[in-house]
């Protein structure tokens, strides 16, 4: 039996891994389409300094995208930073959990009233890495 333990928590482990190592990769990405293409006009540059994501496993941060500061934006980079520990916290249950956020307060209201993408195109962008990437790199686990 202690074989067939030990294969399946190697198995598990990288599976872990695999699943962490897809996290990071679609967080990455999905802040980077969040901040090239955002297509608001960014005056203080706290509103794109605010965008990042964190990847957290039973409520541990793992990694954390660097929020960072564009045109004096340090303001924003805070309050992002924040936030997305924040709901790291408050989701500290789930086994994995992953964070996108634009911090400052008004993204939501650039996005909605005006029509502008702040996070549209980051989110959905998350959401198909998240569907594709994640299947196919426990597909990969080879034990």
């Amino acid at each position: 039996m202690s074989e067939i333990d030990k294969y399946l928590e190697e198995a598990q482990k990288q599976l872990i891994q695999h699943i962490r190592d897809a996290l990071i990769e679609a967080g990455r990405e999905a802040v980077e389409e969040a901040r090239a293409n955002g297509q608001y006009q960014d005056r203080t540059g706290n509103l794109r300094s605010s965008i990042g994501a964190v990847v957290a496993m039973s409520g541990e941060v793992v990694w954390e995208s660097d929020f960072n500061v564009v045109l004096g934006g340090e303001e924003g980079a805070a309050k992002g930073r924040e936030l997305a520990l924040s709901k790291v916290i408050e989701n500290s249950d789930a086994e994995f959990c992953i964070v996108l956020v634009a911090g400052e307060d008004y993204a939501i209201y650039v996005q909605a009233v005006h029509g502008l993408d702040v996070m549209a195109g980051g989110e959905a962008l998350l959401r198909e890495q998240l569907e594709s990437t994640v299947p196919i790199k426990m597909q990969e686990v080879k034990v």
